[in-house]
């Protein structure tokens, strides 16, 4: 008996160590694998949303044609196929677009090949018309499908409700979607190579793909017309990784190792009594492997400690025996119990790493039982140990989280493996080893965050976009096809109306160029001496409406600068003030001894201090404003890099009225009646 037991322990005590390893490098492809699918279900996720929000921009389009004919119907069928065409260019995916009168439908675009969409009454069905009330209700847009038409094939339905003056329903803006070319569009029907994906619809059914088979990543299509979000589902084609690409190695090098010592240990023991001093020189040599054992185990980078746990099973026989059922529950009601089985289990040791681990958890040094590290937040992952025992099982892992000593928050992954022999667990030799994590969750939080923050930014640009561009195509094409319906001073004002939202649109994409170019580390100033005083004027006169006004008469005073980057820091100031402050704005320049201060003033609420400095942040907003009109958030952050990168500043004051921005540049120096040498222009790096 003692020549079998003794080489299977030993046997044991090593495939132990390998499994746990194994484990390490398994859980380790595993990570890599989920980080990979989840970059790929969220472009996916981001791709089929701003497709389908390109879309929706035609049907606010279609709206607004159909308030620009005052809903006379009479007026709206005169241009109806000419608009609808221009609408079904400039989105490639439209099977049509329809008009609808109340609940039936009266105008289609192509009528060929939608025949039977014609007369339509939408609420003949119920579902629709449920969804379709509630859109009523509501006044947002719906999206419906995709579902099988009438007229053949798969469509998408968008509508936009319409009222009547009074408030009534008028009917509906529709643009019908063709499902399966829009998918192609898009690319969702593109091969991701080594992963699979499926799109799920409001009730779960696949829309898109086919249904991977086993555990997937999943990421919802944040789009605020449908009821319940879209999921984009995705998995490895060939399956979750079980096994890491190490893992042959590790088992047959782990192996290899417990055979030898076994069969080492055995022909020691079966040696006659005269080989003595033989079996004392291979003890020696078996006392070597286990200083080999012992160094790894104290060198490796990762907290393991050895721990004996043969006393929980008795405990927990006793619960049971005793009636309990639920051995969790119940010691989750009856922590004083828990405690006692936690004082049976022994911690036999614990590497240099566990030590470390232990001193930034601020956890005693003398604990010798698990009852020791016993607290509110440890109690989950204690349990999942004791569990595991009454499980019987070998292999455990779950996750635990825990404050240092700094009062941060710590994540562990607890892998706790018990040794084996002969089939059954020898929990009397249990190896855990425990996996910070925390810098894993906090680099996937941030890179959550930061997805987070551009699709936001990618949504604000699309608005803004939208918006002025909805209103140029209005209006251009009344100016186009209905002039003769308006008399001369409508005419000049929808031709400044028009002038209004392309300059808008001109200063979108002028703030973006500048914020592109440092995203590859560099911006151009153009150093020269320029009258600040006749810069103002000029830019006051160029904005649309008069924004502001001259505080006082302006100074001549030369600046050393580049004109077109502070004209750009002047409009945003203005634009920023009109657009949130008060409505009286006005701009006052100042001479100081060495630098020149512009001031854009504006009669609106004051500024928290607390809040002055993210202001100038990229993207962000006070609370206050959010419910104005949105904006894409990069103003004051270019205009005060722009400032510095001139070597002045931009600031916020508080007057006994007004908030104040005040920009400082630098005066350009004279020699006698000589003004200085123009500088070269400077590519500067524009961090951020």
């Amino acid at each position: 008996m003692r020549r079998t037991l003794i080489p299977i322990v030993v046997a044991a005590v090593l495939l132990a160590a390998t499994a746990l390893v194994d484990g390490l490098a398994t859980a380790s492809a595993l990570l890599r694998s989920e980080s990979q699918a989840s970059e790929v279900a969220e472009a996916k996720a981001r791709e089929l949303e701003q497709t389908v929000l390109l879309h929706g921009a035609a049907v606010d389009g279609l709206t607004a044609y159909i308030r620009s004919h005052d809903r006379d119907w009479a007026a709206i069928e005169g241009s109806f196929d000419e608009f609808s065409s221009s609408i079904a260019d400039s989105t490639g995916a439209v099977k049509s677009v329809q008009i609808v009168d109340r609940s039936r439908i009266e105008l289609v675009y192509p009528i060929e090949g939608n025949e039977k969409a014609v007369g339509l009454n939408l609420f003949d069905d119920d579902r629709r018309r449920q969804l379709l009330q509630g859109s009523v209700a509501s006044g947002a847009t719906t999206l419906e499908g995709p579902f099988d038409l009438v007229q053949g094939g798969r469509g998408l339905a968008i509508r936009r409700p319409v009222f009547s003056e009074g408030g009534d329903l008028w009917g509906f803006a529709a643009v019908i979607v063709d499902w399966d070319e829009m998918v192609r569009d898009s690319g969702m029907d593109d091969s991701l190579g080594d992963f699979q994906f499926v799109v799920r619809g409001t009730d779960q059914s696949v829309i898109i793909g086919e249904q991977p088979v086993g555990r997937t990543v999943r990421r919802s299509v944040k789009l605020t017309w449908l009821p319940t979000p879209w999921v984009v589902e995705v998995a490895p084609v060939a399956g979750w990784p079980k096994d890491s690409d190490v893992g042959p190695l590790i088992w047959l090098f782990g192996a290899a190792l417990a055979i030898l010592a076994a069969l080492y240990v055995r022909s020691l023991l079966a040696r006659p009594e005269e080989l003595q001093a033989e079996r004392l020189r291979a003890i020696e040599e078996l006392s070597s492997i286990e200083r080999s054992h012992r160094t790894l185990f104290e060198a490796t980078p990762v907290a393991i400690q050895r721990e004996d746990h043969s006393r929980v099973e008795a405990r927990i026989a006793e619960l049971r025996a005793g009636g309990v059922v639920d051995v969790r529950e119940y010691l989750l009601q009856h922590p004083d119990e828990l405690a006692a089985i936690l004082s049976e289990i022994v911690i036999r040791d614990i590497n240099p790493a566990a030590q470390d681990l232990s001193r930034r958890l601020g956890l005693p040094d003398h604990s010798r039982t698990l009852e020791d590290r016993l607290n509110e937040r440890s109690v989950e992952s204690l349990l999942s140990s004791v569990m595991a025992v009454a499980d019987g099982r070998l292999i455990s892992q779950h996750t635990a989280s825990d404050l240092d000593e700094n009062g941060d928050p710590v994540e562990l992954v607890v892998r706790w493996h018990a040794a084996g022999v002969d089939g059954a667990p020898d929990y009397a030799n249990v190896y855990v080893a425990l996996q910070d994590v925390t810098e894993l969750t906090v680099a996937r939080q941030r890179l959550e965050a930061t997805l987070e923050s551009q699709n936001g930014f990618i949504a604000s640009i699309s608005h803004e976009l939208r918006t002025p561009l909805t209103a140029v195509l209005g209006f251009s094409h009344e100016l186009r096809n209905d002039s003769m319906m308006y008399d001369e001073p409508e005419l000049e004002e929808f031709r400044e109306l028009v002038e209004h939202h392309a300059v808008e649109m001109s200063h979108i994409i002028e703030d973006l160029l500048v914020w592109s170019r440092s995203d590859i580390g560099e911006v151009t100033i153009n150093f020269e001496p320029f009258d600040i005083g006749r810069l103002v004027e000029r830019t006051l006169r160029s904005l649309p409406g008069n924004p502001a006004r001259l505080a006082e008469a302006l100074p001549n005073i030369d600046v050393m600068a580049d004109p077109v980057r502070v004209r750009q820091i002047l409009r945003n100031l203005i634009t920023n003030a009109v657009r949130y402050g008060g409505q009286d704005v006005f701009v006052a320049v100042r001479d100081t001894q060495d630098d020149v201060r512009i001031e854009v003033h504006d009669s609106g609420p004051e500024i928290p201090p607390e809040k002055a400095g993210s202001i100038f942040l990229p993207y962000q907003r006070l609370e206050s404003q959010r419910t104005m009109p949105s904006s894409i958030g990069l103003g004051l952050a270019i205009s005060r890099v722009l400032a510095e990168l001139q070597d002045g500043s931009l600031s916020l004051e508080r007057t006994a009225s007004t908030n104040a921005f005040i920009l400082t540049l630098r005066k350009a120096r004279r020699r006698g009646h000589l003004m200085p040498a123009l500088r070269e222009p400077e590519v500067v790096a524009l961090s951020h």
